[in-house]
């Protein structure tokens, strides 16, 4: 089934496309927030330049995406089938690897910026190279 394309200001659901100055810019995740639509960042890259790409990204003139956190993935994992189903109509799906978060903590074995692996919704300690995603809040 293929999502509507709303305007801000509408009601959304996860799956709509969110669309800004008449761009496609995203799908809904939640009532807040919609993740990009294209490859920030396919091939794997490190937290500094993930923190790079979120800091100078822009759709259309569109800024201020950011990466997710620990909690936002776990929403974007909990929504997987419906993202995609969405991106499949529009961009790029979520692919089954590992992406950097915007949480930073300490597992017991190293401190450092949390990464998810989409395949099976876990997370875990730093790596040195990770996908980016990026997501940002609805206006």
């Amino acid at each position: 089934m293929k999502r509507r394309i709303v305007l801000g200001g509408s009601k959304l659901q996860a799956g709509d496309y969110y669309r800004k100055n008449g761009v496609v810019v995203g799908v809904m995740i939640n009532e807040s927030q919609y993740i990009s639509l294209s490859d920030q960042a396919s091939s794997y890259v490190s937290y500094s330049s993930a923190t790079s790409l979120q800091s100078s990204y822009s759709i259309q003139g569109i800024t201020g995406w950011r990466m997710p956190t620990n909690d936002e993935w776990g929403v974007i994992y909990s929504n997987k089938s419906i993202i995609n189903k969405a991106l499949s109509n529009v961009g790029s799906v979520l692919q089954n690897d590992w992406y950097w978060t915007s949480t930073y903590g300490n597992m017991g074995y190293g401190s450092g910026y949390y990464t998810c692996n989409f395949k099976d919704g876990s997370y875990w300690a730093p790596g040195s190279s990770n996908c980016v995603r990026l997501i940002h809040d609805v206006d």
